[in-house]
């Protein structure tokens, strides 16, 4: 841990200190919402802003989990609308879905050796953490929209007035948590009971994000949706859906982090595209490595993605061969998958 970031969390629990001594357990008191105020406008302008530029997605979620419940209390005092509120659930679910994904390839490698028992067991563990991990976003996604006023009436709507780039990102990720709310529900077997009709309000408030600006991914967030809800496609978008999510995948390196390349593997694995997926992952190592993605402000936003892009790698080495992705090699196919792709370039040249 830095010496700037130990700064910064000292400043904090200070402040939570003062905070607790000034507390008389009545809302209304002048001191508790005076120190509420200071205590989020601290995490707001100086602890937000550094977290996301950091790149260690376990200190992040355990923050998550650890001031989420608190920050959410003291803004029940001051009621203001600050970025970071719906922050705290999206980091949290960065520690569910890890434990998600880990029931997930205990049950595959059970299935391997024939432990049905087994595989059933990881399977109900999965599931549970998949329930925990679809609210933790939809929560996410809920506070993104009361916080920015997002309020689409049919048709119509306002997009936001972003007061900072910091804004429209975090707007953008809470719109990706919605996404992945409905996702990780349906594979939890709707037992979060994520609302369907929020895909509708994902969609338009995409079109206040700069897509251009943002290499790709808020129109890759539609393509994603709109493979599962083809109907919900406009009929002036005229590029298919994996062209989209292909030029996203390509375009992460003019924005510095992965999350377009994120979209499209979590894409192909919602629709059982495994030529997807292969594209997506080796696209993803064209770019990996780069210089591009240690610059910037939003590193955590990179290895976040990235996380969600191992984890389905993993999902796919295991199922192969029994084992995850081994260390270095994101973005590499396993060897079952090339020899049938080598030996099928092979017979296509003799016919």
């Amino acid at each position: 841990m830095t010496n700037i970031l130990k700064t910064k969390i000292n400043i904090f629990l200070l402040s939570l200190t003062a905070l607790l001594t000034t507390m008389t357990g009545c809302s209304h008191n002048p001191i508790s919402y005076t120190t509420g105020i200071v205590v989020e406008g601290i995490v707001e302008n100086e602890i937000y802003p550094y977290v996301i530029a950091q790149g260690d997605t376990d200190i992040a979620c355990n923050l998550g989990r650890t001031f989420e419940f608190f920050l959410d209390s003291v803004n029940e005092m001051t009621d203001l609308k600050n970025g970071y509120l719906a922050m705290m659930p999206l980091l949290s679910s960065v520690c569910s879905e890890y434990h998600a994904r880990e029931a997930e390839l205990r049950s595959i490698r059970a299935l391997r050796k024939g432990d049905i028992e087994g595989a059933k067991d990881a399977r109900q563990l999965q599931k549970q953490w998949l329930t925990k991990t679809a609210q933790r976003r939809s929560k996410s996604f809920d506070l993104g929209m009361q916080i920015y006023d997002f309020k689409p009436i049919r048709s119509s709507y306002e997009c936001p007035n972003f007061d900072e780039e910091l804004d429209e990102i975090t707007f953008l990720l809470s719109l990706t948590m919605g996404a992945l709310a409905i996702k990780n529900d349906a594979e939890s077997g709707m037992a979060a009971g994520v609302s369907r009709s929020i895909a509708s309000t994902i969609l338009k408030a995409a079109n206040c994000v700069d897509n251009e600006k943002w290499g790709g991914a808020p129109q890759a967030l539609q393509a994603t949706l709109w493979i599962l809800l083809p109907n919900k496609k406009p009929s002036d978008i005229k590029k298919n859906n994996w062209e989209i999510l292909e030029y996203a995948s390509r375009s992460s390196i003019t924005v510095g982090f992965h999350l377009g390349s994120a979209l499209h593997v979590a894409a192909a694995e919602i629709a059982g595209n495994r030529t997807e997926l292969y594209k997506a992952l080796t696209l993803y190592k064209e770019t990996a490595g780069d210089e591009a993605f240690n610059k910037g402000s939003y590193t955590l936003v990179d290895t976040i993605s990235i996380g969600i892009i191992h984890d389905i790698s993993n999902v796919l080495w295991t199922s192969e061969v029994g084992s995850r992705t081994p260390f270095g090699q994101l973005g590499n196919l396993p060897p079952t998958i090339t020899e049938a792709k080598d030996n099928s370039e092979e017979l296509d040249s003799l016919l």
